[in-house]
């Protein structure tokens, strides 16, 4: 266990129940192997973040047990719940951890493993952030234990939005900041690939990142150039590119992704299917300006007619199916009265088998 220090520490108090947030100077290595994120960082002099370990105090202990000390530097009546204070540990005293034991298990791994010595070094000059809590009871820390991952995660939308050291995120930020259409309608927080119906957004970042890793590995430039082009010739993105500079303008992503069941290039797999434009123009040799022209001939509505004019009841599947676009058909996915869109990459593919046929024909793609 890394020894703690026991100079002045601060913490804090809440009700029936007493926890001290110290920082001991010692460092860890979480994930060594299977997460190269403070391989990357710490260990190379970089700056990171770690969450705070949470250790226990008290289990175990009997009336023998010295007793831990702390001095508060506090008045009872200056209406404050958090006070400077001094904790002091009996010698030899051991905490179990409460939540971080997965952690901190790796800090022998990475300090004891072929980690070289200036990374060892690296990352023993930094510290990390410790709440200790004081239980008696092992029940009562195995519940502090499940309280702490009660905590809601980091949407994984906000992690591609935000961590530019994965090469992937930060080409969709570099993407979607240089494009002044998708600037004005990437939704970088949202939760889901797909937005809601009533986002005046059209994509989600995840969307945009599903886009770049299609296409990073093989052409990583072009893309700006290409969603430049899709905004000129397609219809329902060119109306948009002009209403976000008109106040006045009654045209809202709402309205045109709701048309006849939906607009598939205003959704997720949208995006799916344009990535795979990008690598057709690249591989073909055929300028953006021509894919968006063709592209643009495609009714991207999932019906023929409205979601409303479909009889609702046990034939709804068997109707829904009748007004289906033979395009997006085997994206729907149908229940009671009620259907959703994929976006699986499987499924981008398929439809995109489609489009070409559609575009080029058997023959032309063979001639090609």
């Amino acid at each position: 266990m890394p020894s703690m220090s026991t100079s002045s520490l601060p913490f804090a108090i809440a009700p029936k129940k007493f926890s001290a947030i110290v920082a001991p100077s010692f460092c860890c290595h979480p994930l060594a192997a299977s997460n190269p994120y403070l391989m990357s960082a710490a260990c190379t002099g970089d700056k990171f973040i770690l969450p705070a370990f949470t250790f226990n105090y008290g289990v175990g202990l009997d009336d023998d047990a010295p007793d831990a000390t702390l001095i508060l530097f506090a008045s009872s009546d200056d209406g404050t719940n958090a006070w400077p204070g001094i904790l002091l540990l009996p010698q030899g005293a051991k905490l179990d951890t409460t939540d971080g034991a997965h952690r901190r298990s790796q800090i022998a791994d990475i300090l004891t493993g072929k980690a070289t010595d200036d990374q060892k070094d690296a990352l023993k000059r930094n510290a990390v952030d410790v709440k200790i809590v004081f239980e008696d009871s092992r029940s009562d820390s195995h519940q502090d234990f499940a309280d702490c991952g009660k905590a809601k995660a980091i949407p994984k939308s906000l992690v591609t939005t935000f961590d530019v050291r994965d090469q992937r995120n930060q080409r969709s930020r570099e993407l979607v900041k240089t494009s002044p259409f998708l600037a004005a309608y990437v939704d970088a927080t949202a939760s889901n690939v797909n937005l809601s119906s009533k986002s005046r957004m059209i994509w989600s970042m995840s969307a945009i990142r599903m886009f770049v890793a299609h296409i990073v590995e093989h052409h990583p430039a072009g893309a700006e150039e290409f969603f430049d082009a899709l905004v000129r010739h397609l219809p329902q993105l060119r109306a948009l590119d002009k209403a976000r500079g008109d106040r006045s303008s009654t045209v809202t992503t709402g309205s045109l992704r709701d048309q006849k069941g939906g607009d598939v290039s205003l959704r997720g797999i949208g995006m799916a299917v344009f990535a795979r434009a990008f690598l057709e123009c690249k591989s073909d040799d055929l300028s953006f300006d021509d894919m968006a022209e063709k592209l643009a001939t495609i009714d991207w509505h999932l019906l023929a007619c409205e979601r409303t004019d479909v009889p609702s009841g046990p034939t709804f599947p068997s109707e829904l199916r009748k007004v289906a676009q033979p395009i997006w058909d085997h994206l729907l996915v149908i229940g009671e009265n009620r259907y959703r869109v994929s976006s699986s990459s499987t499924d981008a593919d398929a439809a995109w088998e489609k489009i070409m046929e559609h575009l080029f024909g058997d023959k032309d793609r063979q001639a090609a």
